[in-house]
């Protein structure tokens, strides 16, 4: 079975003019998460895996073959105040590459075919999982770490799904680097 994960790095933009149900995570408002590549999503994977329900675009939230870590009991500990610095983790290349994302706003909007009047952003509002307060957010280089390890410490493996922006801390010459890197800090 090939199970897409979703993390808090994953949702490319919330919407704030068109938001979703509240769900238990929210800690106030509920901006609804617009993912990149979806309906991919839906093909090349057998479940998909959301951190939490806050962010899982709101039409997809009934689907049987979406599911929620944070309310099947299943989120692993990972304190999210300590994680490895992201050039630890990173070519040093691709953290940079990654910091300057937020100049190509406009083209991955553009890009990521919303064409309705959205208040797209891209973070949520303060999220509860478990006793830690996140939030989702795809230009945060932190939650991409977070987002790793979680995924390497789930019951079965999965694949974290990326969006535009965090794929360009993951391509492929830097691939064996980063997870060389990522097994330090899993034991």
């Amino acid at each position: 079975m090939r199970i897409g994960f979703v993390g808090l790095s994953t949702p490319l933009f919330y919407d704030y003019r068109y938001p979703a149900s509240i769900a238990p995570s929210d800690g106030s408002t509920s901006p609804n998460p617009i993912l990149e590549g979806a309906f991919g999503g839906l093909l090349l994977y057998d479940e998909l895996w959301f951190l939490c329900r806050s962010l899982c675009p709101d039409n997809m939230r009934t689907l049987s073959y979406v599911k929620f870590l944070d309310e099947m009991g299943e989120v692993p500990e990972v304190d999210p105040e300590w994680l490895p610095e992201p050039d630890k983790i990173f070519d040093r290349r691709a953290v940079d590459a990654f910091h300057n994302s937020y100049l190509d706003y406009n083209a991955v909007k553009k890009s990521a075919n919303v064409y309705w009047d959205a208040a797209a952003d891209n973070h949520s509002h303060a999220l509860k999982i478990g006793d830690i307060h996140l939030n989702g957010n795809s230009w945060n280089i932190k939650n991409v770490v977070f987002d790793l390890l979680l995924a390497g410490r789930l019951s079965q493996q999965v694949e974290l799904i990326t969006n535009s922006f965090t794929a360009r801390l993951l391509r492929q010459r830097h691939r064996a680097e980063t997870e060389s890197s990522l097994q330090s800090f899993w034991s």
